[in-house]
């Protein structure tokens, strides 16, 4: 199982492996009716969608084949345990594909009942598994998590606009199953969980060409969501990296130099958000190269480009205390075959520590 580049912050969540677990039914095995449509979550044990939207149940038992396990009407996805897991909607594209509009700020929140209150001062460690549909004609960032005292039926089908306790700052692509762990310190008396898409940490990536089984969607497969107490003693921060770090996808330079594209703005501005909302956490910004040119120019070139990252989200509100700038020129390439490879081109962002 693959563990995908995750930022989290405070974070519970449920599963039914354990007596100690306080998710209900975080796996999605528990359910009252087998689905015969899309939208069904409601006949999970336990969980709800937390707006007027129609968040799915998908099982190797549902009498619908648009909801069935592994071939539904979003890709083919096999549960990673048991037999059923969940589906939102992250993001649906306003195109206008034949007399069909899309829907710019439809989005889908999955609800998780917890089995009792959570105790203020205590830590929880929280972990869920999330993957990419194949028929997905979008990928975001902005996916997280809010833990409320009450539960939530908003009376639209839009984004929730309340801080995450959790958000990625990463665009999530990965169609195969990808744990994300954390940690979270109970305020007191959280007994939901809610999952979906924070828009003001979202960034938008359409991944297929124009009008090429254009479904419209960023849509997110979810499962085995848990969430367990931890000892105080093991309390961990209320940030943590899974993984360590996380690549800036649209960082784009003018070739050559180290001037940013305007196509780069939207990604450093949520990146920017993100760290000022998280002010006690430090990270590295580190450049690299391609193979092309000398190393003295290589290093020089990720030098500058770092710098450039590091000004920009100063300009924004960061506190520069926080931004360490490092560069490696054009060692530890991800594309080792190609001299002049865009991928090698990058800007990566690693956690430090937390004060």
């Amino acid at each position: 199982m693959k563990n995908i580049i995750y930022i989290l912050a405070a974070l519970p969540i449920m599963a039914t492996a354990q007596s100690a677990d306080l998710a209900t039914n975080g796996s999605f095995e528990a359910i009252t009716k087998k689905p015969t449509a899309p939208g069904l979550i409601c006949k999970a044990i336990g969980m709800s969608s937390a707006n007027k939207t129609t968040v799915d149940l998908f099982s190797k038992d549902a009498r619908n084949n648009m909801v069935k396990v592994p071939s539904n009407y979003m890709g083919i996805q096999d549960a990673p345990t048991g037999s059923n897991y969940a589906g939102i909607v992250a993001f649906y594209g306003d195109e206008t594909i034949g007399n069909q509009s899309g829907y710019m700020r439809y989005t889908e929140y999955l609800q998780v009942e917890l089995t009792q209150p959570l105790t203020a001062g205590q830590t929880y460690d929280v972990s869920l598994k999330v993957a990419l549909a194949g028929k997905s004609a979008y990928a975001v960032s902005g996916l997280g998590i809010v833990m409320t005292q009450d539960k939530f039926d908003v009376d639209n089908n839009s984004y929730l606009f309340i801080e995450p306790d959790m958000v990625s700052a990463n665009i999530l692509k990965d169609t195969s199953w990808a744990t994300i762990e954390g940690a979270y310190t109970a305020k007191g008396g959280e007994k939901y969980l809610i999952f979906g898409t924070f828009a003001d940490y979202m960034v938008i990536e359409k991944i297929i060409p124009d009008d090429v089984n254009n479904s419209r969607k960023a849509y997110y497969f979810v499962d085995d969501i848990s969430l367990t107490p931890g000892a105080p003693s093991d309390a961990k921060k209320d940030i943590t990296f899974t993984q360590g770090c996380f690549k800036l996808k649209n960082l784009n330079f003018e070739t050559n130099k180290a001037v940013i594209l305007p196509e780069s703005f939207t990604e450093l501005d949520a990146l920017a958000v993100f760290l000022k909302n998280y002010p006690n956490l430090t990270v590295y910004i580190d450049g690299y190269t391609d193979k092309t040119g000398t190393d003295n120019i290589n290093v020089k070139l990720s030098a500058d480009r770092a710098n450039a990252v590091r000004s920009y989200l100063v300009n924004k509100g960061v506190n520069p205390d926080n931004l360490l700038s490092r560069w490696f020129g054009s060692e530890y390439p991800i594309d080792e075959r190609v001299t002049n490879s865009i991928t090698n081109r990058r800007v990566e962002i690693t956690a430090c520590c937390y004060k």
